[in-house]
């Protein structure tokens, strides 16, 4: 893909910015578009056309980065309540809650960290059982983390999407 121009350069910068800013305050139930243009030192409207030429809006951002806390919690804490979960993840409510998970991942909460323990965590304790080391980040990856990460790359718009990983 061709480089980008170089007046492109502050307004991607100038995202990058609220979108640290987003993540270090993403448990904020409060935080919404006026803060984080507070924050950042632009008008609402600088700030909303920083998002502009994504596929995404800003509050599409915030409501898609706390659900994605809200699937690391549901997976590193199985026996946290759903609305301890919603609460960590910056939503004001369950029902709100709810609602942006499944509108974003096409299933409950409750639905997410079924299949994770069903597909990740049940075969690996099973696996152990029999006295074999199983390794769940191969499956995990494959069947969550990457399909997860990609799904961001693509909103992002990203041209490449490097992982570390032999692929």
């Amino acid at each position: 893909s061709p480089l980008r121009p170089p007046a492109e350069i502050p307004a991607l910068l100038r995202r990058d910015q609220v979108i640290a800013y987003i993540h270090a305050h993403l448990t904020d139930p409060d935080l919404d578009a006026d803060r984080i243009a507070d924050a950042v030192r632009l008008s609402r409207r600088s700030l909303y056309r920083l998002f502009h030429d994504t596929d995404y809006t800003l509050m599409d951002y915030l409501r898609r980065a706390r659900v994605e806390a809200a699937q690391n919690l549901l997976r590193n804490h199985p026996t946290k309540s759903i609305s301890h979960i919603s609460r960590e993840a910056g939503f004001n409510d369950e029902r709100s809650f709810y609602r942006t998970f499944r509108t974003i991942t096409g299933m409950t909460p409750n639905d997410y960290r079924e299949q994770f323990q069903r597909h990740i965590v049940g075969p690996f304790l099973d696996e152990y059982a029999r006295g074999r080391t199983p390794i769940p980040c191969v499956r995990c990856n494959q069947t969550v983390k990457f399909r997860d990460l990609l799904g961001v790359a693509r909103e992002l718009g990203a041209d490449c999407l490097a992982t570390g990983h032999y692929v």
